[in-house]
């Protein structure tokens, strides 16, 4: 019986050590520390690339600081740096999971006429007002949730994740792509001529003027929901799919 218990006692110790080979137990278990605030000068950069554990916070001006908000212990592991014309964001902080689920790592940075966003992460990209942009692409793979308020001319978006991708604002033109298990709710987003390119199990939902063209890939069952009129439907592709009017 005292062989039992000590086997229950100590399996779990072992595990934890089998599973996280390489971090440091005092790495681990460290208290977060103080939230701190840190603004960072970085240099010119036209694309966002948001990694790991991190909520991204997107202001509308050109502004080149970049703001940290994290534990006092973390900040420094905390990335933000440009290589080239990217801004790297990275969360480099180990043992992550053994910390509670409710850290926040927080990066406030401005977005305006930004080219690119690329979410890799699994925390939120969110807009703090709208955003405006002229031409940008717009990737999101992992699972971390978008809900972005965006002004642009040509807005496309790619998403091969389970995220839910909101969407409010207005666009001249648009092209959405999603081929994950994800949802685009972008009826609040008015597009003049709206391109869909559906691969996905799920549901878009769309707001066009103009033309909607929506393509089914035949994997296809997801619908288009569109909440608008447009002038002109165009549906392709052999997918079980819909477009329905709401």
């Amino acid at each position: 019986m005292k062989k039992i218990l000590f086997y229950i006692a100590i399996i779990p110790s072992i595990l934890l050590v089998l599973v996280q080979p390489a971090c440091n137990p005092i790495e681990c278990f460290k208290r977060t520390g103080n939230i701190v605030r840190e603004d960072r000068q970085v240099a010119d950069f036209t694309t966002i690339m948001v990694n790991d554990n991190v909520e991204l916070l997107l202001r509308n001006d050109s502004s080149k600081i970049v703001t940290v908000e994290a534990g006092s212990n973390l900040i420094k592991s905390v990335k933000t740096e440009v290589e080239g014309t990217i801004l790297k964001i990275t969360n480099e902080n180990t043992c992550n999971w053994a910390r509670s689920f409710k850290t926040e790592i927080k990066i406030t940075v401005g977005a305006q006429f930004i080219q690119n966003l690329e979410h890799f992460g699994f925390n939120e990209v969110k807009t703090l007002d709208t955003i405006e942009v002229n031409d940008i692409n717009i990737l999101c793979k992992n699972s971390g949730d978008m809900t972005l308020a965006l002004k642009g001319n040509n807005v496309n978006m790619f998403t091969s994740s389970t995220s839910y991708i909101r969407l409010s604002g207005s666009s001249n033109a648009a092209f959405l792509h999603t081929n994950g298990q994800g949802e685009i709710l972008a009826q609040s987003f008015r597009v003049q001529d709206l391109r869909v390119l559906h691969e996905n199990i799920n549901t878009i939902h769309v707001f066009p003027i103009n033309t909607l063209d929506v393509t089914f890939n035949p994997e296809n069952t997801g619908n288009v929901l569109y909440y608008n009129e447009p002038q002109q439907i165009t549906v392709q592709g052999t997918g079980t799919g819909k477009v329905v009017k709401k």
